[in-house]
């Protein structure tokens, strides 16, 4: 299986769906790359939400595109901390603040849903066959990871060669829970405006510690 990978300029809207048997829930992000550059926009409250981290500049910003105003936040070796309170954004997806790890092992933060303190003792992937995602021929793999418990976690994992190995698609499912998860980025462009990094003119900071 090649590791997952993104292409240097790339948006996409993400959907993400747990489904337990009883419920299903639906969240929907749009994120942005440019180089380093990470855009993340949400709704939260009835409010439209957008965290932008900029590396180079050691800095990040969480908007309100309803209030117009922001926050500045300060980027400490992968952590992201208010400049006020040094408290994390409360909702800012777990999922963003991996976007600034290694592209490797984080991109999206999806290829891994389940929180498992054990290490495994058994690994095994198999090759399925190709498969059209949203125009994009994926590649397919499974997963089979073994616990000492005994329970086993599988994951199926799709992603385009066409665009550096990006993950389209990722399905999840432990046998030790009916939560089945899956996260797939829909309507990929490799078009992005440098304006998605940057903040409105008329954007008040806000200078209260988030809530």
């Amino acid at each position: 299986m090649e590791p997952a990978g993104e292409p240097e300029k790339y948006s996409a809207t993400v959907v993400r769906i747990i489904d337990d048997g009883a419920k299903r829930e639906i969240t929907t992000t749009h994120q942005v790359r440019s180089g380093e550059q990470r855009r993340e926009e949400w709704t939260e409250g009835n409010h439209t939400k957008v965290l932008i981290l900029r590396p180079a500049d050691g800095k990040g910003f969480l908007l309100d595109l309803d209030a117009r105003t922001y926050v500045e936040l300060d980027i400490d070796e992968g952590a992201i901390k208010i400049v006020q309170s040094g408290r994390t954004p409360s909702n800012a997806s777990a999922a963003t603040s991996e976007n600034i790890e290694t592209p490797d092992t984080a991109p999206l933060g999806i290829d891994h849903y389940f929180e498992d303190t054990q290490l495994p003792i058994s690994r095994e992937t198999v090759s399925l066959p190709s498969v059209m995602i949203d125009g994009h021929r994926c590649s397919a793999f499974e997963a089979r990871v073994t616990y000492p418990d005994g329970h086993i976690e599988k994951t199926r994992k799709y992603q385009a060669p066409d665009l550096s190995g990006l993950l389209l698609r990722v399905e999840s499912e432990s046998d030790r829970s009916n939560i089945k998860m899956v996260t797939e980025r829909r309507n990929v462009s490799l078009e992005v405006s440098s304006d998605a990094f940057t903040i409105p003119a008329d954007f008040k900071k806000d200078e209260r510690p988030l809530r």
